[in-house]
């Protein structure tokens, strides 16, 4: 990721302090029982990027990151992607959207392997260009199966 660690960790730790008022829902991913990825995802009703505001209601935008270096590359980040979409799809969202920098490549790859399809370039809260990424469940994908699908290896933060 392009992102500075250390300004990503003040963000995640003003979210957990934040309680029950947290900007996301935040998720830890684990592969064979250890954790290994951060997750959150939002309604993008709440307007946390200019781009949510033409969002259709429901929309739930997400976010990830790899933790420990020796789990990048293993090829973790699009199933743990696609089970998290599919855990909100099963809640009820029919759309998933993620923003992602044009020079993060893996997490490019990641998205398009986990389903997402690419819808063009938008502009962040900074003025940066990022790529919206987004999946869309339809009714029938609900009832033939996704609803029962779970995402093995995603727990809730403490605060969530």
């Amino acid at each position: 990721c392009d992102d500075d660690p250390d300004e990503q960790l003040a963000l995640i730790e003003s979210d957990f302090s934040a309680g029950p008022k947290a900007r996301f829902t935040m998720w830890i991913g684990s592969w064979e029982g250890a954790p290994f990825a951060y997750l959150q995802d939002c309604d993008t009703a709440r307007h946390l990027q200019p781009f949510h505001a033409d969002e259709p209601p429901g929309t739930r935008s997400i976010g990830f990151f790899i933790g420990p270096s020796d789990h990048l590359g293993q090829g973790r980040a699009a199933p743990l992607i696609g089970a998290f979409a599919r855990h909100l799809a099963a809640r009820g969202t029919r759309r998933v959207i993620a923003d992602v920098v044009p020079s993060n490549t893996r997490s490019r790859a990641a998205f398009a392997r986990a389903g997402f399809t690419t819808e063009g370039r938008r502009r962040d809260e900074n003025g940066d260009p990022v790529l919206l990424f987004a999946r869309h469940f339809f009714p029938s994908e609900i009832s033939s199966g996704v609803r029962e699908q779970t995402a093995p290896g995603l727990s809730p933060s403490e605060t969530s």
